[in-house]
């Protein structure tokens, strides 16, 4: 038994969860997130049904949540009352920047780039190699033309970046707000 509240995404539990190693996981946020609705195989379900709704309004009441959110960072609140690694929302890239929608082509005249986050290794415990093509239109608006995310050692990363830099654009492209 593992009982503890998320610190980062290798922290004790994330590393049994990545590794599926056969525990039961029982994760009750703070505030209700329907997605993250969890049940377990003893035939628990969060009775919580709407998004926000509070863990334990009598001990934890809307204001003192607000307060907490209010008086520590995003990233805290996420893993000490949320028991997530990082904020729904995300950290860098806000989840609500982004259109949830796919074209059929970008633009004429996007400017492109891609750029790569190198971690090469295949250890199911290590951080994994990504790549994404971005372009941006004459209107300022971005689209990702391509991701790559995968989990190898030297020269096959060296070939499938080689082999991406080669590749044309997909014609389903997301765009980004």
């Amino acid at each position: 038994m593992i009982i503890m509240q998320r610190l980062h995404e290798q922290d004790v539990a994330g590393t049994v969860l990545g590794l599926n190693m056969g525990y039961e996981h029982l994760m009750l946020p703070m505030e209700f997130e329907i997605e993250r609705c969890c049940s377990t195989s003893i035939g628990f379900t969060d009775p919580r049904t709407t998004d926000g709704d509070l863990l334990d309004p009598v001990r934890f009441p809307r204001e003192v949540v607000d307060a907490l959110k209010r008086d520590t960072t995003s990233y805290a609140f996420a893993s000490q009352y949320q028991q997530r690694p990082a904020p729904r929302e995300g950290l860098m890239f806000k989840r609500a920047w982004f259109v949830d929608a796919i074209v059929d082509q970008p633009p004429p005249n996007c400017r492109w780039v891609r750029h790569w986050d190198l971690a090469a290794s295949k250890k199911s415990t290590s951080a994994r190699t990504a790549g994404v093509k971005i372009g941006r239109a004459p209107d300022g608006k971005f689209f990702v033309g391509n991701v790559v995310r995968i989990q190898e050692e030297g020269a096959t990363v060296r070939q499938i970046i080689l082999a991406a830099a080669k590749a044309r654009i997909s014609t389903r492209t997301a765009p980004a707000a």
